[in-house]
């Protein structure tokens, strides 16, 4: 049987979507781990964690034209509703050569808060590399 989609191939490759998985334990007062010790981090440059409650930085290694899709789920160490609950992506510079995503870290009420020892974040990417149009 022929393929009844007008392109022959639609997988997530051909579309130029990449999905980045990138997983984290926080140390100290929220502070990040070397990227080494990062459980996911392909496609990661650098991450930082700048002054200001509740941000960070992901720096990738590559440019891509556009952010389709995140998701953010936060495993506290001991759950409290006044601790790390959300990751929002507030500024996102994926194309040129800046290539950062800024997160902000809030509790359940929104309030920005910095991640607790312990904690794990489990982000998820989706980014589009080519343009196929």
């Amino acid at each position: 049987m022929a393929n009844p989609a007008p392109y022959s191939d639609t997988t997530n490759q051909a579309s130029g979507l990449v999905w980045m998985p990138v997983k984290f334990t926080a140390g100290a007062s929220g502070a990040l781990p070397a990227l080494s010790a990062f459980a996911q981090h392909n496609g990661l440059a650098a991450a930082a964690k700048p002054s200001g409650t509740g941000i960070y930085t992901l720096t990738l290694e590559e440019p891509y034209l556009d952010l389709v899709d995140f998701s953010a789920k936060i495993k506290q160490a001991s759950y409290s509703s006044s601790g790390a609950c959300n990751v929002e992506i507030t500024a996102d510079a994926t194309s040129g050569q800046t290539r950062l995503l800024t997160l902000l870290v809030t509790t359940s009420a929104g309030a920005a808060v910095n991640l607790a020892s312990g904690d794990v974040v489990i982000l998820m990417l989706c980014l589009q590399y080519m343009n196929c149009q």
